[in-house]
């Protein structure tokens, strides 16, 4: 792994792109979103540029979250503790195939710090998805290993995706 990132340093394709929008502003997915200055991937990957690596973490299936901390505010974080939400107010979304739970917010911390989840391949990072926050962990999935859904179902046990009330 090289010691430095730079955002030429990182590779997708437009099927990644288009699942990195639901972390934009003009989202109306359940999650974190980018501050609206951040409109695509090349203006998202230019912040690696201007940001501190402060965690890499390894998730299931030869993934690597990488948490990079930035000088200001990037983005709106979109999830919470279940603990801090009222268990009736917890909604279900459907999203790739999976249903998720989210909660109706007023308004969404803001954030410096944001997550690029990728692999290493043929020398580059290839980009999977990125967003505002900490790492986190995948959604439970059928065609994962038993281990990586165990500490999936238990990350999500605890915490829930938040979602912006529209006007």
């Amino acid at each position: 792994m090289p010691p430095d990132f730079r955002s030429v340093d990182f590779y997708y394709n437009a099927q990644i792109e288009k699942h990195i929008c639901r972390h934009f502003a003009s989202s109306t997915k359940a999650g974190g979103t980018f501050l609206e200055d951040i409109t695509n991937v090349a203006q998202l990957l230019a912040l690696v540029d201007e940001s501190t690596l402060v965690e890499k973490k390894t998730q299931g299936r030869m993934r690597s979250c990488l948490v990079f901390e930035h000088h200001r505010e990037i983005g709106r974080l979109g999830i919470g503790l279940r603990t801090q939400y009222d268990a009736g107010l917890i909604q279900q979304e459907m999203r790739d195939g999976i249903m998720i739970d989210f909660v109706n917010v007023e308004q969404l911390p803001t954030t410096n710090v944001f997550t690029l989840v990728c692999t290493w391949e043929k020398g580059r990072w290839q980009l999977i998805t990125a967003y505002p926050g900490p790492a986190g962990e995948p959604f439970p999935h059928p065609k994962w290993d038993a281990q990586q859904n165990e500490q999936s179902e238990r990350f999500w046990s605890r915490y829930v995706l938040l979602k912006l009330k529209k006007d």
